[in-house]
């Protein structure tokens, strides 16, 4: 199955990334995946009661940020009037300099979450993976037009056989791979900053590598995946032992524990994982599958956001030490 096929099949982002795989450049992974839209600040005002009536007062020093395009301005955040503000045309400017220069193969996938204010491109890496399980090389690209956060490069691997979303999580000793480059009013004054965070990107995924050799030579009982998925999923001690009906809200806390350690365990053993079966990195891919497609909530801006990484760094950990 090829990467294209397989994409159309199972993606956790749908609805948030477009494929943009046959553009050439940044400019027309833009206009693919719609995000070739400006921003801009403008004064914000509030309303007041005096004895007159209703005033309309300026917010000194605080500047709305709005996003212009053809179906008209949205409010994406607030900050002060110093804020620089980065087109996502010169956000992304480098990675057409990393094309050329070798870094990257092509763009993949661009999106976005609440409507512009995190705007995302996953291109993949020149560099190929030295794993028998196959994986594709990426590097995820982030910017904030919100007033908040930077842009950000992080290492990314996508595995082929199940599409599982690994993000940079890839050190046990827990060191940031995510590299961040202030915003700033001029684009090139951070191309230097953005190829450095690239090859920072790409020793994590050595790092990846690594640690996937070494789990997949790990063999694990089902006592040892058991007491995985108990760890992974602990159970608070006053959910055991919960089974009379007048601990209603109890029962239910301690089924939805239960359910994820099963759902996990079934994944663990599924088809997804067939080459992996008994050894440790089947413990973690089980884990991230059902972070990935499984678990409740919006898994798409999750995953984007990054707060999927604390359970993905805990599964690799515990994968390891069971």
């Amino acid at each position: 199955m090829t990467t294209q096929t397989l994409n159309t099949v199972r993606s956790p982002f749908n609805g948030y990334m477009t494929d943009v795989s046959e553009a050439t450049d940044v400019a027309s992974a833009l206009t693919t995946a719609g995000l070739d839209f400006q921003v801009h600040k403008a004064p914000l005002y509030a309303m007041t009661p005096t004895p007159d009536g209703i005033e309309q007062i300026e917010i000194e020093g605080k500047a709305g940020i709005l996003r212009d395009d053809p179906y008209g301005f949205r409010s994406l955040g607030v900050a002060s009037w110093g804020y620089g503000l980065i087109q996502n045309d010169e956000a992304f400017a480098p990675i057409d300099y990393l094309m050329r220069e070798g870094f990257i193969e092509r763009i993949v996938q661009a999106g976005e979450t609440g409507y512009g204010q995190r705007v995302f491109m996953l291109a993949e890496l020149t560099s190929e993976c030295r794993l028998s399980d196959p994986h594709q090389r990426m590097i995820m690209f982030a910017t904030t037009h919100d007033g908040t956060g930077s842009f950000t490069v992080r290492g990314w691997m996508r595995r082929l056989h199940c599409n599982n979303q690994i993000p940079g999580i890839f050190s046990k000793k827990k060191v940031d791979w995510i590299s961040k480059v202030a915003h700033t009013r001029n684009a090139s004054t951070y191309l230097a900053g953005v190829t450095g965070a690239v090859l920072a990107a790409m020793e994590s995924l050595d790092v990846y590598d690594s640690l996937m050799t070494s789990l997949q030579q790990v063999h694990v009982s089902s006592e040892r995946k058991q007491a995985f998925v108990e760890r992974l999923y602990p159970m608070r001690p006053e959910l055991e032992g919960v089974l009379t009906r007048s601990n209603a809200g109890a029962r239910r806390a301690r089924g939805v524990i239960e359910e994820k350690r099963e759902a996990t365990r079934r994944l663990i053993d599924g088809p997804n994982n067939e080459g992996l079966h008994g050894t440790a990195a089947a413990l973690f891919h089980g884990a991230v599958e059902y972070s990935d497609y499984y678990a409740r909530g919006n898994n798409a801006q999750r995953i984007l956001k990054g707060t999927d990484v604390p359970f993905k760094l805990r599964a690799l950990e515990l994968a390891g030490a069971v």
